[in-house]
C-alpha cells in the first residue's frame, strides 16, 4: 500500500461478526507526488479484533486491527 502508483477507491472496516462499522468511498484518489491521510475513528467500538479492507487498482487488502 506504499507504492505512490496505487489508486485507493475504497476503504472498509469490519467487525468479526462481518458487519460493516466503517466505509469510505475514495473513488477520485490518485497523487504520484503527495500522499492522503486519512484518520479513522474507531473509538466509539468495542475492543475486539476488527478487518480493514483496501481496494485497490491492484486488488484487494485486508489488515487485521486489534482494539484494546
Amino acid at each position: 500500500i506504499y507504492d505512490v502508483r496505487i489508486t485507493i477507491y475504497d476503504l472498509e472496516i469490519f467487525n468479526v461478526l462481518g458487519e460493516s462499522i466503517y466505509h469510505l468511498p475514495l473513488t477520485t484518489y490518485h497523487s504520484p507526488v503527495t500522499t492522503h491521510h486519512s484518520i479513522i475513528n474507531i473509538s466509539s467500538h468495542p475492543a475486539g479484533v476488527y478487518i480493514l479492507q483496501i481496494q485497490t487498482n491492484s486488488g484487494i487488502e485486508r489488515i487485521k486491527i486489534i482494539k484494546q
